[in-house]
């Protein structure tokens, strides 16, 4: 009978380090690849958030949508007869729900409060989606959140002067303004008690900056995020853009100076 000969050391050797060189070589690959699919299917979360806000809107006068409701209602359950499939609530790259809880928040009347998304105080980035308790004692998760000056101001929560709102869908402007976008908290006031300058000043947290906006600001997708208008398009911003876009009827166009992209 013939003596089948196996592999030498040598040989097992060589094909062992040949396999490490080709995944060395794939891996990176592979890696944006996922990453490109997480941005497009964030893309078109967001799309289909600002659409459901489209068809919200055809039903009640051309408004924006509140951000939270006189009856305590969030975005999010004003719009989901309008959406339907909860995964749009989520970007797959921020599966992970923030731990702990705020108890007392203004927006989060339930038991348990609600905690905001962590961002991380050296590279700026956020894989975290936030939770908020409502009155209705339901738990909302999203990562993501409404500009809160885009709303209709009739009714509204949070906010100050009612010149500050747009307010409808039929704006002229209405593909200038952003709607939704990846945000540590539900919703965000860009300028509200703040004094803007030509650079808004982050501490050592990216997201607890001395305006609002920068619950927006933060890295999921690189150094540009998904945000999605008015008008229902969608765009890929960089990060220190974020200021040229009209958050409000008075917010003066800045460049964001973010430390953690130099």
């Amino acid at each position: 009978m013939r003596r089948v000969r196996g592999f030498t050391l040598i040989e097992l050797l060589v094909v062992i380090s040949v396999i490490a060189m080709l995944m060395s070589i794939l891996m990176p690959a592979l890696q944006k690849a996922k990453a490109t699919a997480q941005r497009v299917v964030c893309s078109s979360n967001i799309r289909n958030l600002t659409l459901a806000n489209l068809t919200y809107a055809a039903d009640h006068d051309d408004k924006v949508v509140l951000a939270i409701s006189a009856s305590g209602d969030l975005w999010l359950a004003s719009l989901e007869p309008y959406y339907g499939d909860p995964k749009i609530k989520m970007c797959p790259s921020a599966k992970n729900k923030a731990t702990g809880r705020i108890n007392g928040s203004n927006s989060t009347s339930g038991p348990l409060g609600g905690q905001w998304a962590k961002i991380d105080s050296v590279d700026g980035s956020c894989y975290e989606s936030w939770w908020a308790q409502t009155n209705d004692l339901f738990v909302h998760t999203s990562s993501y959140g409404i500009n809160g000056y885009a709303q209709w101001p009739e009714d509204i929560r949070f906010g100050t002067q009612e010149e500050d709102y747009w307010g409808k869908t039929t704006d002229p402007r209405a593909s200038k303004i952003p709607l939704f976008a990846p945000d540590i908290w539900r919703s965000g006031y860009a300028g509200k008690g703040a004094i803007i300058s030509a650079n808004v000043e982050f501490t050592d947290i990216p997201g607890e900056c001395n305006d609002p906006i920068g619950r927006f600001v933060f890295i999921r997708h690189g150094d540009k995020n998904n945000v999605a208008f008015a008008d229902g398009h969608v765009e890929r911003v960089y990060l220190p853009d974020m200021g040229k876009l009209h958050w409000s009827r008075i917010w003066e166009p800045i460049v964001l100076d973010i430390p953690w992209l130099d």
